[in-house]
């Protein structure tokens, strides 16, 4: 029944002119990059509940990247693109529907904003306690991470309609290497952790390397392409380019493992263009 409420409320809020003249509307569009939440508790029993759903709570929303529009379009640019609808209600109640995991039937309180950090209360029922969780989102407006929200940098994610040549292939996975290496200068910037499970390159991470993981069909690497045989011929060209690329990284940098793989996957994105 609440969801469906939910539903009703995004369906109003689109189609009112209201939304234009509504002060939090205006706050929340906007392209975000989810930093982390924060418990505001009133007791241990609250925290320690809350240490239970911690992780999970944090996978689903942690570290993505998502856009508000004005149109009342939510967009999650996790793995695929995926979009529902947003909107606000009785002054202050930001609302999503429809938008994929983390944002399926999400509704949170506005609760200000500061240095281009948005705060969203969250309030969540567990375990015979009412908590509340206030998600920080940092608001991203220019320079190369504006691109991470950029439609046509983002078209490495769409499914070729045809078999690719190989240097066609080699422009895609460069596109996408460089797609995590902004994406990652921007968790060196603003995280203090990143999730692997954002990442939808088949590759380790260890401290000052990256390897390749094995092929594995599952992978949502190998949705990207046309066919099995293209993903399996993907992975083997980005396989290469792993295998044989040298990095020169500067010594002042190893303290940060995020942005040491920023640099790494650069590197890549023009070694496997060769």
């Amino acid at each position: 029944m609440r969801y469906l409420l939910i539903i009703c409320v995004l369906i109003q809020c689109s189609c009112s002119p209201a939304a234009d003249k509504d002060p939090v509307h205006k706050k929340v569009t906007g392209n975000w990059f989810v930093l982390y939440p924060k418990l505001e508790s009133d007791n241990q029993r609250q925290e320690d509940v809350y240490a239970k759903l911690e992780d999970s709570l944090v996978t689903l929303k942690g570290v993505k990247l998502v856009s508000f529009l004005e149109s009342g379009v939510f967009i999650q640019w996790d793995s695929t693109i995926l979009k529902g609808k947003w909107g606000t209600v009785n002054e202050n109640e930001v609302v999503v529907s429809r938008a994929g995991k983390g944002f399926e039937n999400f509704k949170a309180v506005y609760s200000g904003m500061e240095d281009d950090v948005l705060k969203l209360a969250e309030y969540i029922n567990a375990n015979g306690e009412k908590l509340k969780l206030v998600w920080h989102l940092k608001k991203i407006t220019s320079g190369k991470t504006a691109g991470l929200f950029d439609t046509e940098k983002n078209k490495w994610r769409a499914v070729p309609a045809k078999e690719e040549t190989e240097e066609e292939m080699k422009q895609r996975l460069s596109q996408m290497l460089s797609y995590y290496s902004i994406y990652f200068k921007l968790i060196s910037d603003e995280s203090s952790y990143f999730m692997p499970v954002r990442i939808m390159l088949p590759v380790k991470f260890y401290q000052h390397a990256i390897g390749m993981k094995e092929y594995d069909t599952a992978h949502r690497f190998t949705s990207l392409f046309h066919s099995a045989p293209q993903a399996k011929k993907g992975f083997d060209l980005l396989k290469k380019a792993v295998n044989s690329t040298r990095y020169d990284l500067p010594d002042d940098i190893k303290n940060s493992y995020s942005y040491e793989y920023s640099l790494m996957l650069e590197k890549l994105s023009e070694e496997i263009k060769k």
